[in-house]
């Protein structure tokens, strides 16, 4: 992911996560994942 979309995602997915914000995720495959954001970096969320 290039910079300038690292200044847009890092902020929001750290909001999440300091909030404890309950998230869903869908996957390309169509799968739904729930919950909350524990930890993140450029590619992956946990």
């Amino acid at each position: 992911m290039n910079n300038k979309g690292q200044m847009l995602q890092d902020p929001f997915l750290n909001a999440l996560r300091k909030e404890h914000v309950q998230v869903s995720i869908y996957l390309v495959n169509g799968i739904k994942l729930q919950g909350q954001v524990d930890s993140f970096d450029q590619y992956v969320i946990l």
